[in-house]
C-alpha cells in the first residue's frame, strides 16, 4: 500500500501552485488595467482626431470637410506614405467608387 505522505502535498508542490496562482492573478489584473488604459486613451485619441466610433470614418464637421473627404483616398492608405503618383492613382479609384 502507499504511505499517507504520498497523497499529501509537499511544501514544494504547494509553493509551486501558489506561485502559479499569484502569477495568473497578476496577469489577469495587468491585462484588465492595460485594457482600461488603452480604451480610455484610444477613445480620447479618436475623439480628438474627429473619428466617430462605430462608423470607422471621419465625421465631416463642415461642407469643406465633406468635399475633402470625397476627394481624398481613405485614411488607411494615407498612413502608407505613398508617392504622389500612387496617391493620384488611388484618388482616381476612390472617386470612381464613391456614391
Amino acid at each position: 500500500m502507499s504511505s499517507p505522505e504520498s497523497h499529501a502535498s509537499t511544501p514544494r508542490a504547494r509553493g509551486a501552485v501558489l506561485l502559479a496562482v499569484v502569477f495568473l492573478a497578476g496577469a489577469l489584473a495587468g491585462a484588465a488595467v492595460d485594457r482600461v488604459w488603452v480604451v480610455t486613451h484610444m477613445l480620447g485619441a479618436f475623439r480628438s482626431a474627429g473619428l466617430v466610433i462605430g462608423e470607422g470614418r471621419r465625421s465631416p464637421n463642415s461642407p469643406e470637410g465633406e468635399r475633402r473627404l470625397a476627394s481624398t483616398i481613405p485614411d488607411q492608405f494615407v498612413r502608407l506614405h505613398l508617392t504622389p503618383h500612387q496617391d493620384s492613382v488611388l484618388s482616381a479609384i476612390a472617386l470612381r467608387r464613391r456614391p
